[in-house]
C-alpha cells in the first residue's frame, strides 16, 4: 500500500480577536479551509505576543500568517491564506497582478476603518478546539 503524504503543518494565523471583520475571517477559514490547515491565534494572547516577538513582526495590528518559519503581513498574508481556500474566496488572488504597494495600501485602508465599518463585538468569537 502506498504511503500517504505527510500532513501539512498548520498555517498560524494571528488575528485581532477584538475585531468583527477579523473574527468573521477566522470563522470563514475554519468552515472553508481543509481541516487543521489553519491554527487561529489571537494577536494579543500570550502565544500571539510570543510569536510576534519571535518573528520580530513590526506591524502588530495586522493580519499575520506564519508559514514554514516565515511571517507574512498585510496583503502578503491575505494572498497566502486565500491560496488555501476554494472559490470564491480564492478569487482575491487576482489582485496579485497589482503592485504590492497598492495591495498593501488597500489592506491599510480596510484595516484602518474595520472597527468603524463593523460593529465591535462584546466578546471574542474565535472558534476554538473546545467548540464543536
Amino acid at each position: 500500500m502506498p504511503e500517504s503524504p505527510p500532513a501539512a503543518e498548520p498555517l498560524l494565523v494571528l488575528i485581532d480577536a477584538d475585531c468583527v471583520l477579523c473574527t468573521r475571517i477566522g470563522q470563514y477559514l475554519t468552515r472553508h479551509a481543509p481541516p487543521g490547515r489553519f491554527l487561529l491565534i489571537p494577536l494579543r494572547s500570550d502565544q500571539g505576543q510570543s510569536l510576534i516577538a519571535q518573528y520580530a513582526i513590526p506591524n502588530q495590528d495586522s493580519f499575520i500568517l506564519i508559514d514554514a518559519g516565515h511571517a507574512r503581513i498585510k496583503s502578503n498574508a491575505v494572498f497566502r491564506t486565500t491560496r488555501e481556500l476554494p472559490a470564491p474566496a480564492r478569487w482575491i488572488l487576482i489582485l496579485k497582478i497589482l503592485p504590492q504597494t497598492w495591495t498593501d495600501a488597500l489592506y491599510n485602508l480596510i484595516a484602518a476603518n474595520r472597527h468603524r465599518i463593523f460593529k465591535q463585538p462584546a466578546t471574542c468569537d474565535l472558534p476554538t478546539a473546545s467548540r464543536d
